[in-house]
């Protein structure tokens, strides 16, 4: 029997960027297969839901077919993807780079539910859009990616959108993938469609695109039939024709660079209006300050603290600095900033290598200590000249036997996105006159693209509700616990 499994995500969570393109995609994609009649049972996943939910769904309906004889398996994804550590990940609506192996579906991962079924041919489409670091980041990754995942089955036939460090275009009506994947289907002469002759179409179509460049994996003999063509698969061409006719001849009339390109240019022009400029970025920061300037502690808890609120044109190297540093050091750094280190001296045991002559004459192998120095992170720097680096907001109290606390926004800024930072935590009383910040702190870190300036100010005003509840709480704690005493 043959299963197929069919994926898209086109709305996502925490400010990564929505692709309406992908919705097309499955949609289409998703009528030709099941007009196909070659598969037995189809699983489709399009309505956005969770990741947890996805893949759940997922390894429930590759349990269904554990005792099955599996003849062909085919996966195909629409949507963001990234490459990190050496594996490869299907990007789902609810992404957080913090939570990257829970809120995404691994390569790994499905290769093993994949394998579970030992199919004779495995397919995988993968039609994965840049997200924000680099699809597979260099030739070296690729290589060891693209071997790993082949031996893990006997034929297969992997097509991906596009190579090295590019992109994978897309409007708000299709992929450029999975567009001329079914153009494939449409334009091929003959009843009967390998999957190389879909391979041929795609290569042939991207020899003038050099932005792009799809890749394939093929471990079989090239007669491995995609589908052959029957009344409904003619019928689905038909509507779709009808879809995309508009397009199909703006291709036709390809005759020069100019037009050649022309899909592809006004893709990048349209993708460049998320391109902010410096002045318009410290423009958002100045809403930002205002709103935060307009905080409110609610009725029943303003009396008790002084709100004071101050903008900081310097980074203070502090516990927060350090997140922020860190963060810029482990990750592919796509924002305006660095990470900055100091040198450390450590002591570290080593052990003596001695040669035969130097236990002949009695040299110890003792261990030994030794003082060595090494780069850490101390703190970062933003790369540009901005309205204010850090907001701060002391909310002193105004009796002794309750908290202090104090509140930190910072952010990280490049000419398309923006991560927010939020930091709380209360002060601890060292005497009489002295307090110092609790080394132990809450934080919450948001992304944007600067173009969704609603959604940001947005989260900004949440913060003055976050506030007040964790104030609260502590309060309630506080006199609960002097109750009990």
């Amino acid at each position: 029997m043959n299963i197929a499994i069919l994926i898209g995500v086109s709305e996502y969570k925490l400010g990564i960027q929505n692709l309406p393109g992908c919705e097309h995609d499955i949609m289409s994609f998703g009528k030709l297969i099941k007009a196909s009649a070659k598969y037995d049972d189809i699983l489709s996943i399009s309505d956005n839901i969770d990741s947890s939910k996805i893949k759940e769904k997922l390894v429930n309906f590759i349990n269904l077919y554990k005792t099955s004889e599996i003849n062909e398996i085919l996966f195909y994804f629409t949507g963001h993807g990234d490459y990190a550590n050496d594996d490869f990940f299907y990007i789902l609506p609810d992404f957080d780079f913090e939570k990257r192996t829970q809120t995404s579906l691994q390569n790994s991962e499905l290769d093993n539910l994949i394998k579970s079924l030992n199919p004779q041919l495995v397919v995988k489409i993968v039609d994965a859009c840049h997200s924000g670091v680099n699809y597979i980041k260099d030739l070296k990754a690729l290589d060891t990616y693209i071997k790993l995942t082949k031996s893990q089955f006997q034929n297969c036939y992997f097509l991906y959108s596009s190579l090295n460090t590019q992109s994978s275009f897309q409007n708000s009506e299709y992929s450029l993938f999975t567009f001329h994947f079914l153009n494939a289907i449409k334009n091929y002469q003959e009843d009967e469609i390998r999957y190389k002759n879909i391979i041929d179409y795609i290569s042939d179509k991207f020899i003038n695109y050099p932005e792009q460049t799809p890749f394939f994996v093929t471990q079989a003999d090239f007669t491995e039939i995609f589908c052959t063509k029957n009344e409904s698969i003619n019928e689905f061409l038909e509507e779709y024709h009808n879809q995309t006719t508009e397009i199909d001849e703006d291709e036709k009339k390809d005759n020069s660079d100019e037009i050649k390109h022309s899909d592809l240019e006004s893709l990048i022009k349209e993708d460049t209006k998320k391109n902010i400029s410096l002045e318009r970025v410290n423009h958002i920061l100045g809403n930002i300050e205002e709103i935060v300037e307009n905080f409110v502690l609610d009725d029943d808890i303003k009396n008790l603290y002084k709100l004071e609120i101050e903008s900081h044109h310097s980074i203070k190297n502090n516990q927060y600095s350090l997140i922020i540093g860190n963060y810029l050091r482990s990750k592919q750094n796509q924002y305006f900033a660095s990470p900055k280190y100091t040198t450390e001296i450590y002591t570290k045991m080593e052990i003596p290598t001695l040669s035969l002559s130097d236990k002949m004459r009695g040299k110890s192998d003792k261990p030994y200590k030794v003082e060595k120095e090494r780069q850490v992170v101390n703190g970062y720097s933003l790369d540009a000249q901005y309205e204010y680096e850090q907001l701060i907001v002391e909310l002193e109290s105004n009796y002794p036997n309750i908290n202090s606390y104090q509140v930190l926004i910072a952010f990280l800024c490049s000419d398309r996105d923006i991560r927010l930072y939020y930091f709380f935590t209360n002060y601890i009383k060292k005497s009489w006159t002295n307090k110092e910040l609790n080394d132990r702190h809450e934080w919450d870190a948001a992304d944007f693209e600067l173009i969704d300036e609603e959604d940001i100010y947005s989260y900004i005003r949440g913060l003055s509700k976050n506030i007040n509840e964790k104030i609260r709480l502590d309060l309630s704690l506080k006199l609960q616990q002097k109750t009990n005493d």
